[in-house]
């Protein structure tokens, strides 16, 4: 997705990750410079982390978090894309309602809190 909200690439192949991306360095920085290989560098830099998560998912599965990714979403405007860096720590804070929302899910999951949770293997066959 690009800084409007357009599709640029979708569904590429995983085992083709290095025909795609990049990382570009600068000589006054230690950090590295991802980058989309069809666009070359700079101009196809891209970010990384919660801020960049949180602009391309279209639903979160928990109910608190979803509806903080929505009012995230509005502070992009009409494209729905935050691109200030200020919102880094709001996306991180979604992500972090998120687990917290899963975890309390997981912790209440009958499926996961049986007493049948361990499986002694043993040999089924022996073959001749």
């Amino acid at each position: 997705m690009d800084g409007n909200g357009n599709t640029i690439a979708d569904k590429l192949d995983p085992k083709r990750y290095f025909e795609y991306f990049g990382e570009a360095v600068e000589p006054w920085s230690y950090l590295k410079f991802p980058y989309y290989k069809p666009f070359d560098y700079p101009k196809g830099m891209y970010r990384v982390g919660p801020l960049a998560r949180v602009n391309i998912c279209d639903y979160i599965e928990t109910p608190l978090a979803e509806a903080e990714r929505k009012i995230f979403k509005k502070l992009g405007g009409n494209v729905g894309v935050v691109n200030n860096s200020f919102y880094y720590h709001y996306a991180r804070c979604i992500e972090m309602l998120f687990a917290v929302e899963k975890i309390e899910m997981l912790l209440n999951d009958p499926a996961i809190l049986g007493t049948n949770i361990r499986s002694m293997a043993s040999i089924n066959r022996t073959e001749v």
